[in-house]
């Protein structure tokens, strides 16, 4: 690891995988000349503090007006105990996808700024489950599960580092949480789509 760490032009040992792999790929960008899916370099996306200005709202457009939506929608991971207590009698297995959100990520893409724009629910509901799967939808709407559900799919915050998934509330959801929602048979009542 240290070796391919200086490879990229960094001393020591990379306290995480996803750090050397994120130095990786800016310097395969670097050295392809490529500038990233930004749109404007001295506003990233990623830097909301800075976005979230005057001026950054104007380099960026809509893209930065809508950002909140996004920020809005993230939940971290989900783990679920169906049971509590010890038991000294089976043998449990822990299963996890190596690498997921790289995985997840990879199959993105880049985003087509220019294509962005607000949809309409008819719209949404007429679009296919591969184009909710593959494209970067944010969805702000009320929800409400029918009672039989017993695992609703959509998060709610209580607090700054508490999420439950009850059968009624207000959240943002993706296009994949929008299908998974929709076959859950969840009523939506949608507030906004970009």
């Amino acid at each position: 690891m240290e070796s391919f760490n200086f490879e990229l032009r960094n001393i020591g040992i990379p306290l995480t995988l996803s750090s050397l792999g994120n130095k990786y790929v800016a310097k395969i960008w670097e050295d392809e000349g490529y500038s990233g899916y930004q749109i404007a370099q001295d506003y990233l996306i990623g830097d909301t503090p800075k976005v979230q200005t005057p001026t950054g709202l104007t380099q960026i457009g809509e893209v930065g007006t809508k950002l909140s939506l996004f920020i809005g929608n993230y939940k971290g991971g989900r783990n679920e105990s169906f049971m509590y207590g010890k038991d000294t009698h089976t043998h449990w297995y822990d299963y996890d996808l190596t690498s997921a959100y790289t995985s997840i990520l990879y199959t993105a893409g880049h985003p087509d700024y220019s294509t962005g724009c607000t949809l309409s629910s008819e719209y949404l509901e007429g679009m296919s489950d591969e184009d909710l799967l593959f494209n970067y939808i944010i969805i702000k709407c009320n929800f409400n599960f029918p009672r039989g559900v017993k695992y609703p799919s959509i998060p709610v915050y209580l607090d700054e580092t508490t999420t439950v998934y009850p059968l009624t509330g207000t959240g943002f959801l993706t296009g994949a949480e929008y299908l998974l929602a929709r076959n859950q048979k969840c009523e939506l009542e949608i507030d906004e789509i970009y």
